[in-house]
Parts: C-alpha cells; sequence; structure tokens
C-alpha cells in the first residue's frame, strides 16, 4: 500500500522519504523530515513503529498510519505531539493509481489539523470518510472479520471434505462462492491473521457467526425444512434492497467467468 501511494503522492509533485529494512535513510530520520509522516507497516509491527519515530516528529507534522483497524493505533499515535489521524485505505492491492479513483478512505481524528491530507487524498480521486476510530472498528469488524471469517471457514471446510475444485459439476452460485475466496486467500495470511485478532470486536462477530452457522446445524438434524424455508424468506427480507443489483452484477459476473474459463480451455 504504500508503494501505491509513494506513485500516487509523486505524481502530484510532492517529496515522498521511504524508509524500510533496506533504505539508506531510517524510519526516525524521515519521520523528522515529514510534514505527514504515515506508518505503513504490517499491524503487529506498528506499535514498535510508532514509539520509534515519535520523539522526532515535528510538532507541525501531521502523524497518521494506513493500518486496518484504529482503536488501537490511534491510541498508541496519542502520545505524539504533532498534529494525529488515524487512516485506513480501505481496498485491497490496486493495478494502478488510477484504480484509487472512487475507492473508500477512513480518516479518524485525533489531535490537531489534517484538512491538507484529507485535501490531498481528495485529489486523487479517493472518498474520503470521517470517523471515530472506534465507530470504524466496530464496522470493520462486519465487513472485514465477518467477511474473512466466512471465506475461511468455507475454504477450510473444502480442504477438510477433499473437494475437487476443478468439478465440472459446479454450479452458478458455488462458482460465485469459489473466486471471491480464492481471491482473498490469495492476500497476506499474516494481515488478516492481524485483522481477525486486533480487532476489538471481531469476537463478538465470530459468536454471531458460530451461533447462526449453529442454528442451521440444528434445523438440518432436525430434519426442520420449515424453519429453513422461514430463516431463508426473513432473511430474504433483510436483502430485498440488494435484490436488484444482485440479479445484474452476478448475471455479469457469471459471463466474465465463463470468458475467462473457455480462454483457459482454449489455452
Amino acid at each position: 500500500m504504500g508503494q501505491l501511494f509513494k506513485k500516487a503522492f509523486s505524481k502530484q509533485g510532492h517529496k515522498v522519504i521511504i524508509s524500510g529494512r533496506n533504505t539508506k535513510i531510517n524510519n526516525k530520520e524521515a519521520a523528522a523530515k515529514g510534514d505527514i509522516v504515515i506508518i505503513s507497516v504490517p499491524i503487529r509491527e506498528t506499535k514498535a513503529v510508532i514509539d520509534e519515530i515519535i520523539p522526532h516528529i515535528q510538532p507541525s507534522s501531521l502523524l497518521t498510519d494506513f493500518t486496518s483497524v484504529k482503536v488501537a493505533p490511534c491510541n498508541w499515535m496519542r502520545n505524539s505531539n504533532s498534529n494525529i489521524v488515524g487512516g485506513h485505505p480501505v481496498f485491497g492491492p490496486l493495478k494502478s493509481i488510477k484504480d484509487m479513483k472512487g475507492q473508500n478512505f477512513i480518516l479518524c481524528p485525533i489531535k490537531g489539523n489534517f484538512s491538507e491530507y484529507k485535501s490531498l487524498l481528495e485529489s486523487l480521486g479517493l472518498n474520503v470518510i470521517i470517523m471515530k476510530p472506534d465507530e470504524h472498528d466496530k464496522e470493520m469488524a462486519v465487513i472485514q472479520c465477518l467477511n474473512q471469517l466466512s471465506n475461511l471457514a468455507f475454504g477450510d471446510s473444502l480442504k477438510q471434505l477433499n473437494f475437487n475444485l476443478s468439478n465440472p459439476l459446479t454450479s452458478p452460485n458455488f462458482q460465485l462462492r469459489l473466486y471471491p475466496i480464492g481471491r482473498v486467500l490469495s492476500q497476506s495470511e499474516e494481515m488478516w491473521a492481524d485483522i481477525e485478532t486486533e480487532n476489538p470486536y471481531s469476537k463478538d462477530v465470530a459468536k454471531v457467526f458460530q451461533e447462526s452457522t449453529n442454528k442451521i446445524k440444528q434445523m438440518i438434524e432436525k430434519n426442520d425444512k420449515q424453519g429453513i424455508e422461514n430463516l431463508m424468506k426473513e432473511t430474504r427480507v433483510y436483502f430485498s434492497p440488494l435484490k436488484e443489483e444482485s440479479a445484474v452484477l452476478t448475471e455479469k459476473m457469471l459471463k466474465e467467468i465463463n470468458k475467462f474459463k473457455n480462454k483457459k480451455r482454449k489455452d
């Protein structure tokens, strides 16, 4: 993520200083020189980096981060005498900086002024959303943690069942479930482990997920057809706002999947 924003900021004419394991400049030196100091490291390394650089940040500078949880990092950054705002780019790897347009970027104000940084992000075409750290983590517990929990559990179930992922009998609905799981499983396992364990609300979400799967499991064991039907009807009502776009978008996705598979067969 850091490299993507380096390209984006550099293209706008800003001088970007990068520090890391293999750079001549170290974290302390980079922090002392930066007007906007951005921490872009794995969540598990964030606190150590914050503690390392805080004494070297100028009071007039802005300290921020790119981590996917906000309560803990924002609390760690509070010790800085600089301006502070938590940050979270709510998107994964992109092919180019052009793809940043329209993507969501969350800012969590902590102390001082961050208006220049907000304007800078908006100039990249990003949709900047202002939230409190606690509010952010509650939302991400569902958007990220529940989603990945479901994906990982589904993928692990397929592995335990020794299911052939190339099975020619797979239905369109199954394919729509399969490929997004493959997408997230191709990402960093360290990142997702950190997100699941560091979000303070992920345990609550995991509990609800477990209760839901147990409820359905019991219906299956009891041959409770009516219970399953009622649950589906109730959930269908909840999902009704997405009915039209779900049909359109999934149809487009299936066409693209078939195109890709046909091309792969020919190749």
